[in-house]
């Protein structure tokens, strides 16, 4: 899922990312040498750029200024060629009390206080389905592509979270674009960098996915921040379970590629194949180079 903040598009920075404190500009290494770099095992020449990022100025205010430059860790958006802290959805806090529907009045010790993302904050999200499995599933439920539909989430209109505007559309060109990227880093570099748009988990290989499924695909490396994800909620103890440790997104993982016969055929197979590891709303991921595609697009 990305965030959309003054019309532009934001999305989680990955780990070789950095920013000066005082400063709203980010500076990220571009996913291309990040690519050219990973794909070629090229160890050294990237934390010769890392070092060398660390040690450039700071620019505040139009000035140079050498100061701390920690690792960014937060959404970004581009500004032509620069990138900026995109900072998060703004909320507010809403204090509450419970009516008794009897009585018309406010039941005793039930007064509660929740988070609520502010309206007309909006987001982006990308789904993908076998075939046309899922335009049928919208047609069936009466949603056209393009048109707005609204959609009450949570229990309900007084105890749920709120009513949510959603609009399906086609990308069909920025999806091209990324299906294009797999298949030239399978055939060019026999390698996949790719970044993670969602925390990413497999109950195996340290939480990684390994695809054994395809004999030619196999686990490099990753460079990454954790998290941690809530797998669910327990309705006996009233807590959330279980709780699994996970990259973050905007995290960078690696496969090496031994043969192009031995691979997901699609950029869309892989995916689908790795949410079967960790469930809905994870291990979605897209190559590295593709990532500049997404802000501009």
């Amino acid at each position: 899922m990305i965030y959309s903040k003054e019309n532009r598009r934001c999305i989680p920075a990955h780990p070789f990312t950095y920013k000066c404190k005082g400063s709203d500009e980010v500076v990220a290494i571009d996913p291309e040498e990040i690519y050219r770099l990973a794909s070629e095992s090229n160890n050294e020449a990237l934390k010769s750029i890392i070092q060398k990022t660390l040690s450039m100025p700071c620019r505040i205010n139009g000035t140079d200024i050498y100061g701390a430059v920690v690792v960014f860790k937060n959404l970004l958006y581009r500004d032509g060629n620069t990138y900026m802290d995109c900072g998060g959805p703004s909320t507010v806090t809403i204090d509450m009390v419970a009516i008794n529907k009897a009585r018309r009045s406010s039941e005793k010790e039930m007064i509660y206080t929740y988070e609520a993302v502010v309206e007309g904050t909006r987001y982006y999200m990308y789904l993908l389905s076998y075939s046309e499995s899922l335009t049928k599933t919208l047609e069936e439920a009466g949603i056209k592509i393009g048109k707005p539909t609204e959609f009450y989430l949570g229990r309900g209109t007084s105890r749920g979270y709120g009513l949510a505007e959603v609009t399906f559309r086609n990308r069909n060109q920025l999806l091209e674009k990324l299906e294009n990227l797999y298949r030239e880093s399978i055939h060019e570099s026999r390698s996949l960098v790719l970044y993670t748009l969602s925390p990413v988990w497999a109950p195996n290989s340290h939480g990684l996915p390994e695809f054994r499924e395809f004999e030619g695909v196999k686990l490099e490396k990753a460079y990454y921040t954790a998290t941690t994800v809530y797998k669910g909620w327990s309705n006996l103890t009233n807590t959330p379970t279980p709780l699994v440790s996970a990259l973050a997104p905007g995290s960078v993982v690696v496969y090496r590629v031994e043969g192009p016969k031995g691979t997901p055929e699609s950029l869309g197979e892989l995916n689908i194949l790795a949410q079967r590891y960790g469930g809905p709303g994870t291990n979605f991921m897209i190559p590295i180079q593709g990532l500049n595609h997404i802000l501009s697009s």
